[in-house]
């Protein structure tokens, strides 16, 4: 294979990940976008102690990964956010 015949893969590669990526987050938009806030701190809530019972709680990555979004929110949703942290210790 050549460089051009790898760039080609390359990209076709790129796309495909885009689009499954893609296809992802509009089914996780699409099961959430109708509830409550209540209903959602619920599913958190039910997420995060099946983890903790299973071993894969990690609440250093879910904080970093919280710090990258951060710019992207408002302040109140910040507030939020290290409101819910404090909550799971």
């Amino acid at each position: 294979m050549g460089y051009k015949d790898f760039c080609k893969n390359s990209q076709n590669n790129i796309n495909k990940n885009s689009e499954i990526n893609n296809k992802k987050i509009e089914e996780i938009y699409n099961k959430y976008s109708g509830k409550s806030e209540d209903e959602l701190m619920g599913e958190l809530y039910d997420t995060i102690k099946k983890q903790k019972l299973d071993g894969t709680f990690d609440k250093g990555n879910l904080e970093g990964m919280l710090q990258k979004l951060s710019p992207y929110l408002s302040l109140e949703q910040n507030n939020k956010i290290k409101e819910i942290l404090n909550k799971i210790n």
